[in-house]
C-alpha cells in the first residue's frame, strides 16, 4: 500500500534502529521524506493557530480571496496542484507506482506541501529500485 511504502521505515524500526532509514538512499530521498512530514504539520499548525486567534471564524475561504496578494497566492497554489496531478499520474504509470490516486486526496486534505514531497520520495525509491537513480 501507499501508506505502507511511505511509513514502512518508521513503523518497522526496532528500538535502536528508529532513524537508521535516514542513512539509506539518496540525500534527496531523505529530504523529500522530511519535507513531507513538515509539509503535513506546518499548514495545520498555521490554520489551527488562526482558529485559536479568531475563534469560530467561518470565513477562511473568503479571506483566501480577500485581497490581491492572497488571491495571487491561492491561484499560484491551485495551478501548482493542477500541474502536479498529471505529472504524478504520468510518472506513476511510467515507473509502476501503484495507488498514485491517494496523493490527490492528500493534496486536497493536507496540501501540496505534503503530497508533492511524499510522491517525490516514493518516486526516488522506485528509481533506485529500477537502478535508474544516479
Amino acid at each position: 500500500s501507499i501508506t505502507g511504502a511511505l511509513f514502512q521505515p518508521l513503523l518497522a524500526c526496532g528500538p535502536h534502529q528508529c532513524w537508521s532509514f535516514a542513512s539509506e538512499g539518496s540525500p534527496m530521498r531523505r529530504f523529500y521524506l522530511i519535507a513531507a512530514v513538515v509539509g503535513a504539520i506546518a499548514p495545520y499548525a498555521t490554520y489551527f493557530g488562526y482558529l485559536a486567534w479568531v475563534p469560530g471564524s467561518s470565513g477562511a475561504l473568503s479571506l483566501a480571496w480577500g485581497n490581491p496578494i492572497a488571491a495571487a497566492t491561492l491561484m499560484d497554489f491551485s495551478i501548482s496542484c493542477l500541474v502536479f496531478w498529471p505529472f504524478m499520474f504520468t510518472e506513476s504509470k511510467r515507473l509502476g507506482i501503484r495507488y498514485a490516486w491517494v496523493f490527490v486526496p492528500i493534496n486536497l486534505i493536507i496540501g501540496l506541501s505534503c503530497a508533492l514531497p511524499a510522491f517525490l520520495y516514493l518516486r526516488e525509491r522506485r528509481l533506485a529500485a529500477h537502478g535508474t537513480l544516479d
